[in-house]
């Protein structure tokens, strides 16, 4: 079973205008009416999700790419990512911010993919001749080496 999802956002669509689906979905939140998740099979599943105290590291696979994401919404500014992308030199960089997303902010239709997922992140990173990337890091399960 994979951990969860993740998903690099482009960092201008959270600056669009808001959408009538995503109005309807603000109502009917306000409402206390369950919002439906909608599909996320087109995004990169998590392979591996480990947590050690307050902080997480990802991994996700797929044809593409593989990444790496380490964050601590404790401390920022001590995370990191690495995507690796077939024939290229890997992509690494460092998190700048992290907000968890909180329930009351899955009616945007930048967080809809996350609805089904306890646990979710919005992680902004930057890197060397990079333009910024947002991703979105959707949590089911999680591994404690030091449990295991």
């Amino acid at each position: 079973m994979p951990y969860g999802v993740l998903h690099f956002h482009d960092p201008r669509t959270f600056d669009a205008p808001l959408q009538l689906d995503e109005a309807l979905d603000a109502l009917a939140l306000q409402a206390h009416v369950p919002l439906s998740a909608p599909a996320v099979d087109d995004w990169p599943q998590l392979v591996d999700c480990v947590v050690r105290g307050s902080g997480y590291a990802v991994e996700a696979r797929t044809p593409a790419f593989s990444a790496r994401l380490a964050f601590n919404p404790a401390t920022p500014e001590l995370g990191d990512y690495e995507i690796h992308f077939p024939g290229r030199q890997p992509e690494r960089g460092r998190v700048v911010r992290i907000a968890q997303v909180p329930e009351n902010e899955l009616w945007r239709r930048e967080y809809s993919g996350l609805r089904a997922f306890p646990i979710r992140f919005h992680i902004t990173t930057t890197a060397p001749h990079v333009m910024q990337r947002d991703w979105l890091v959707g949590i089911r399960a999680t591994r404690d080496p030091e449990n295991a």
